[in-house]
């Protein structure tokens, strides 16, 4: 019997979003049932349907933006933005 190859762990969120090689190659994004994985995406909840965890999923993957005006959903990924950067700032000395 042929061996079958290990599939190589890689998180597009986290590779997407700059995070260490190590912490993107430590999981996967999802599981074998298309359940979210990726403990930085499963504690984000979208804004516009309040998906999360099993099922969270990012502004541009949402199931009801087709559905939603285009202003709302600029709205809504500039105020994801601005919290990410207050999460990223929290660790930083202030600037000078």
């Amino acid at each position: 019997y042929p061996k079958q190859k290990k599939k190589k762990n890689l998180c597009k969120f986290c590779k997407n979003n700059k995070e260490d090689k190590k912490v993107y190659e430590g999981h996967n994004l999802k599981d074998e049932h298309g359940r979210v994985v990726c403990p930085k995406l499963r504690q984000f909840t979208c804004p516009l349907c309040s998906g999360t965890g099993d099922y969270a999923h990012t502004i541009k993957y949402c199931p009801v933006s087709d559905k939603v005006d285009h202003a709302l959903i600029m709205e809504a990924r500039r105020e994801v933005q601005r919290i990410n950067n207050m999460k990223r700032r929290r660790g930083k000395p202030p600037r000078c």
